[in-house]
């Protein structure tokens, strides 16, 4: 009797199989729904305002986050840090703050753009004027009561999104819509 070549059904059902499952994983992470892409937004503004809160505390100094809109360079949050200015006595100044291992800076993608920020119940953007909006950190690591609004371009459609920046925790929760205070 000799030895036929070739692969048993069983062999060739676990390969199948085997490609199916890598399909599908690589398939979630190169194709994200909508909802997912606000999940991930969230993640990263609680990213950023953790390590705010953080370097507040490591470093006993407010910080702030600037949200800045640019149409050349994206919409974006970058953490500052306060300082005195050298050549005033009592000015404070902000530069942006470095981390040698911590993300300091968050540039939205661009089918999303900052709307509306509001900081203590107050509208605090203007996108087609300044453009920018500040969120302090003091040195407590207690941070302001935020709302930022955010708006999404996807396949023609708007929606939009609300992220509430709670004072005392300092994580962002996702809402749909346009929520003011």
């Amino acid at each position: 009797m000799g030895n036929k070549a070739g692969f048993t059904l069983i062999e060739i059902i676990i390969v199948v199989i085997v490609i199916g499952i890598m399909t599908t994983m690589i398939t979630r992470v190169v194709v994200r729904k909508p909802t997912d892409e606000w999940e991930y937004v969230l993640e990263e503004l609680n990213n950023l305002a953790y390590v705010a809160r953080q370097e507040s505390l490591a470093t006993r100094s407010i910080h702030r986050i600037l949200l800045q809109s640019s149409d050349d360079n994206g919409d974006r949050m970058i953490i500052e840090r306060e300082f005195d200015d050298p050549e005033k006595i009592g000015v404070k100044k902000y530069e942006r703050a470095t981390s040698q291992y911590l993300d300091i800076e968050y540039a939205f993608p661009t089918t999303i753009k900052l709307k509306a920020v509001y900081v203590n119940g107050k509208p605090s953007f203007d996108r087609y004027r300044e453009g920018k909006a500040f969120i302090y950190v003091t040195h407590e690591g207690l941070v302001q009561p935020s709302i930022v609004q955010l708006t999404r371009t996807h396949d023609d459609q708007e929606s939009f999104a609300s992220f509430i920046l709670e004072p005392f925790i300092g994580t962002f929760a996702f809402r749909e819509g346009l929520h003011k205070p």
